[in-house]
């Protein structure tokens, strides 16, 4: 923890140490740009950005005074143990967004579409007769192209990851209403006129 207060230090040090630079680098920027804004307004600028710097180190001196690293690494390791689940499901949902090829090559792997083509007794090669002629561009031409690493792989990924969102949305639904207490109410109802 010591050294996550030390790396919050420096970077309050490394922000109090850039003021001088970003009033020097906006006075050169304004020697440069006298041709098109007056010198007044590029006074102006230069203060306004040194004022701005002023006022964001203000503001991260404060914050970094405020946050307890100590007790906010605690609580979350708390956090971390006390919901190993729920913890699980969101890094299994984001790597699979972060990396959906990774998904998707296996996946199209296990269907059959490979890097040389559709692999014979596989469910692709089962898919492409009823499919015949299968049209470049169409679903089956993608799969085979994202198979292959062609055009049809950021097609593929971008389902893959819409499926990880749309599951992380109904999830979300379906656990709230569950919460909400909704299917009790509706469990209750029916008992009760039945």
């Amino acid at each position: 923890m010591d050294k996550l207060a030390k790396i919050v230090a420096d970077t309050v040090t490394g922000t109090q140490n850039a003021i001088p630079a970003v009033k020097a680098l906006a006075a050169s920027g304004a020697h440069l740009a006298k041709d098109t804004v007056s010198n007044m307004e590029l006074h102006q600028i230069t203060d306004k950005s040194a004022r701005l710097a002023q006022e964001s180190l203000t503001w991260m001196q404060a914050v970094a005074a405020e946050v307890d690293i100590k007790q906010s690494a605690s609580n979350a390791t708390t956090w971390v143990a006390e919901n190993p689940r729920l913890v699980g499901e969101v890094a299994s949902a984001a790597a699979v967004f972060l990396l959906p090829g990774f998904v998707a090559a296996r996946a199209l792997a296990c269907l059959g579409f490979g890097a040389k083509g559709v692999v014979g007794g596989s469910a692709a090669a089962g898919l492409q007769p009823l499919l015949n002629p299968v049209g470049a561009g169409g679903f089956f031409a993608t799969l085979q192209s994202a198979g292959a690493g062609g055009y049809g792989v950021p097609a593929v990924n971008a389902v893959v990851r819409g499926t990880v969102v749309l599951g992380e949305g109904v999830k979300y639904f379906v656990t709230s209403y569950w919460r909400s207490g909704a299917v009790e109410a509706n469990s209750s109802l029916e008992r009760s006129s039945g």
